[in-house]
């Protein structure tokens, strides 16, 4: 085995998988892998690993839970860089972007090898593609084995994961399922019941299938079990987990009470962990204490962090820029402080402020967050270039939002009530952009202008 500084977490995933022995850490399909099952399987990814330089990297094609994560374990233990797909992307459009130097297929045990032009990054453990939230769309986040480990260290004590059956269905490739799902279930002994994405139908036949104690979830998913008449009971029959990745709005805040779920927020920038909520401690937008970093609020109103979580830096323009590690991380999340609960209370992004054409500036987030409370709907502010159009949307059979004017604080507008669904993205969030080209396509919607 390759000494690496991936050691201590490699070590910690080895040590637990040793421990669960022969008890199931995997089922899949219908079949079972246990703790040594895994471990014996990581030696033929040994084998086929050990002539690689440390620091080498390496895309993963996408592949089997049994084979994808005795792969991850070969990987770290030789001490290389592991770079994963994100959601639209080939393995093979990874090779260009980060210069990678192996591919493996996992199911296949099979590796093939390319020549590289950069440097190797022996103290990388993962490049995962960033979802943007620091300005870093076009970038993979550096992290280290020392980020996934603090983050496991401050987080899973938190999680009663010891003996849980976790429905594991979130993505492997992105930080939320890598680390606080798979990483995370592992290294406390649990079971992970790896699944598909789940619809209400498949969720409520796993969980009572398998006796499910655990599941993690993004918010799209939680307020579609929350719906589901059979699903709901057996969500509120789960010892914990973990709904994160968007903002929780106030329905699923109301929809999630009497639960033991708990709101759980971060970044791929801090490998994910930054804020745990208390089980069944639901409020609209909460976003939990921060947990395992030092955390606090700068005059612009920015979330930032600084701690053993925060990423190395971001592959981006064909090399590695590296963070200075005693600068804070800058989140572009806009948050309050909440002095009754002492928790934190997501606004918005800083990136969603803009300038109209006469120079002044927008408080997206604030303006948001100001209209969510006094009308008790969603709204969502699209920039234009004279005036802010401000998109509220209700039930169809509620009454409108009485919309009062003061409430923009004397910025000009234009109101659009909408009803039906709001457009999201796939974790749950507002969907800007799909929001925009509704308002552009949409000539039956209300709209009153004001100077």
């Amino acid at each position: 085995m390759t000494s690496s500084q991936h050691t201590p977490l490699s070590q910690a995933l080895r040590s637990a998988l040793d421990r669960t022995g022969a008890r199931h850490a995997l089922r899949f399909h219908g079949q079972d892998w246990s703790g040594h099952d895994l471990l014996r399987h990581a030696q033929t990814f040994q084998k086929l690993f050990e002539h690689l330089p440390p620091g080498t990297r390496i895309a993963f094609i996408p592949s089997a839970p049994q084979n994808f994560i005795p792969t991850i374990i070969a990987a770290l233990e030789q001490g290389l860089t592991i770079a994963l797909p994100g959601m639209r992307q080939a393995p093979e459009d990874l090779q260009p972007l980060l210069d990678i130097g192996a591919t493996v297929h996992p199911d296949l045990a099979l590796l093939s090898t390319h020549p590289t032009t950069q440097p190797h990054t022996p103290d990388v453990a993962f490049l995962l593609k960033s979802s943007g939230t620091t300005g870093t769309h076009d970038a993979f986040v550096a992290l280290s084995a020392h980020n996934i480990a603090a983050v496991l260290d401050s987080h899973t004590p938190h999680m009663d994961l010891a003996h849980a059956r976790v429905l594991s269905s979130l993505p492997w490739h992105h930080a939320f399922g890598l680390v606080l799902d798979m990483m995370a279930t592992l290294h406390q002994g649990g079971t992970l019941v790896r699944t598909a994405p789940p619809n209400p139908e498949r969720w409520h036949h796993q969980a009572i299938t398998h006796h499910i104690t655990h599941c993690h979830m993004v918010p799209l998913v939680a307020w579609h079990l929350t719906q589901d008449p059979q699903s709901k009971p057996l969500l509120h029959n789960l010892t914990g987990g973990i709904v994160g990745g968007a903002p929780i709005n106030a329905p699923l805040a109301d929809a999630l009470q009497g639960t033991n779920l708990r709101v759980g927020y971060g970044q791929t920038e801090a490998a994910p962990g930054i804020t745990l909520g208390q089980p069944g401690h639901w409020r609209p937008f909460d976003i939990g204490h921060p947990l395992g970093c030092d955390a606090w609020i700068d005059d612009t109103g920015q979330l930032c962090i600084i701690g053993p979580n925060a990423c190395l830096g971001w592959w981006r323009g064909g090399r590695l820029e590296r963070r200075d590690p005693s600068a804070p991380l800058r989140t572009g999340d806009i948050v309050a402080h909440n002095p009754q609960t002492q928790t934190l209370t997501f606004l918005g992004r800083a990136d969603h402020r803009f300038k109209l054409r006469n120079g002044r500036m927008v408080n997206t987030p604030g303006l948001e967050a100001r209209l969510r409370q006094a009308l008790r709907t969603q709204a969502i502010i699209i920039p234009d270039t004279d005036r802010a159009l401000v998109t509220l949307w209700h039930d169809p059979k509620t009454p409108k939002p009485d919309f009062d004017s003061a409430l923009m604080g004397g910025v000009p507008h234009a109101v659009h009530q909408l009803t039906g669904p709001m457009p999201t993205t796939p974790k749950g969030e507002p969907d800007r952009k799909a929001i925009a080209r509704r308002l552009k396509a949409t000539h039956n919607a209300e709209t009153r202008t004001h100077g």
